[in-house]
């Protein structure tokens, strides 16, 4: 009886000892993720010659985030007008509602011919175009898709080297990124509405650089996949097409 009691007090003090390096790696990293909240009261009303106006979210459905922005801007000397819809999530719940996905809902039909890539400033991640229409209809919509992961503050550039790579493993996995989408919608019939929907888009992107912190991560595939890599969280990188 002795081997099978050395046996039982060696597993119960390896069980002491993981037990132990959890309660001293949770006293010594962060408890909790600091995300970055987006106020959305700081988004421009103006761009350019893109006037805007908020327009009243009337479907609970679409309140699936945190924040949420709808507005309608019309070009002043063109006529154009592109809506621009932002969700921002701290659990990344804005993912889930891919166009592709939440189109096809709707009874949609995507032109998969149409599907283009653009690419932006600065970030290597393009965003992506689409182009849906009804059944019965010949004139579709433009949507242009794109969305940052936006890592807790903990793991900025300066504070995440700072930590040893265990640590860094731990936090990681243990705190999911925020997450922020940003779509743009143009009706085609309008003169010249897919060039003008475009420069609209890469102008809010360009202004989304400017207040987000350094470590967000643009993208545009459709499913929230995170890999853990240096100790962080960062999406897996997208399939796309062939940039225009």
């Amino acid at each position: 009886m002795v081997l099978p009691t050395v046996r039982y007090l060696f597993l119960v003090g390896m069980l002491l000892v993981a037990l132990c390096l959890q309660i001293a790696v949770q006293a010594r990293v962060p408890s909790h993720a600091t995300q970055a909240d987006v106020n959305f009261d700081e988004i421009p009303s103006r761009f350019g010659d893109w006037i805007g106006r908020d327009v009243p979210i009337t479907n609970p459905a679409f309140l699936y985030g945190d924040s949420h922005l709808q507005r309608v801007y019309r070009h002043r000397h063109g006529g154009q007008t592109v809506t621009l819809w932002m969700a921002y999530s701290r659990t990344a719940a804005d993912r889930w509602h891919h166009p592709q996905a939440c189109m096809r809902t709707a009874g949609m039909i995507e032109d998969e011919a149409a599907r283009q890539v653009v690419a932006m400033e600065n970030f290597t991640a393009p965003l992506q175009q689409f182009r849906f229409h009804k059944p019965s209809a010949s004139a579709g919509e433009w949507v242009f898709y794109w969305h940052y992961t936006i890592p807790p503050a903990e793991w900025d550039e300066n504070r995440a080297g700072d930590l040893p790579w265990w640590k860094r493993v731990y936090f990681g996995s243990h705190h999911r990124p925020a997450s922020m989408t940003l779509e743009v919608f143009s009706n085609e019939g309008q003169h010249d509405s897919t060039r003008a929907a475009r420069e609209f888009a890469v102008a809010v992107d360009r202004m989304m650089q400017q207040r987000l912190p350094r470590s967000a991560i643009r993208g545009s595939d459709r499913a929230p996949v995170f890999l853990v890599r240096d100790g962080g969280l960062q999406p897996a990188t997208p399939h796309t097409p062939t940039t225009q």
